[in-house]
C-alpha cells in the first residue's frame, strides 16, 4: 500500500497540515478583518496553493530526479534569454515576453 495513492495520504506529516492550517486560518483572519474583496482573492490563491501541496505530496520524488538536468538547462536558457531579449525596468532587465506574457525567470 506504500505506493498507492491511499498509502502516500497516510505518510503526510499531520504536524506539518495542522500548523500549516493554523497558519492559513490566521492569515485569512487577518485578511478578512481588512476587506472581504482580498479575502476572496485569498481564497482564490489558498485554493490553488492546496491544489499544488497535493499534486507534490504524491509525486514521487525519485521521477522528478531524471527532470533536474532539462530543467537546470531550461533555467539557463531561459536567464540568457533575459541577457539579450530582456527589457529594462528601474534599470535592470528582469523580464522576457514570452507569447506576449511577461515572464521574470
Amino acid at each position: 500500500m506504500r505506493g498507492t495513492a491511499l498509502g502516500r495520504l497516510h505518510n503526510l506529516d499531520r504536524l506539518q497540515l495542522l500548523l500549516t492550517g493554523m497558519l492559513v486560518t490566521l492569515g485569512l483572519m487577518t485578511v478578512y478583518s481588512a476587506s472581504t474583496v482580498d479575502f476572496r482573492k485569498q481564497l482564490l490563491s489558498l485554493g490553488v496553493a492546496a491544489a499544488a501541496y497535493v499534486l507534490a505530496a504524491f509525486t514521487d520524488y525519485r521521477r522528478l530526479a531524471r527532470l533536474a538536468l532539462p530543467a537546470y538547462a531550461a533555467c539557463l536558457l531561459l536567464l540568457l534569454a533575459v541577457h539579450f531579449l530582456g527589457h529594462s525596468a528601474l534599470g535592470a532587465k528582469r523580464w522576457i515576453s514570452i507569447a506576449g506574457f511577461p515572464l521574470e525567470p
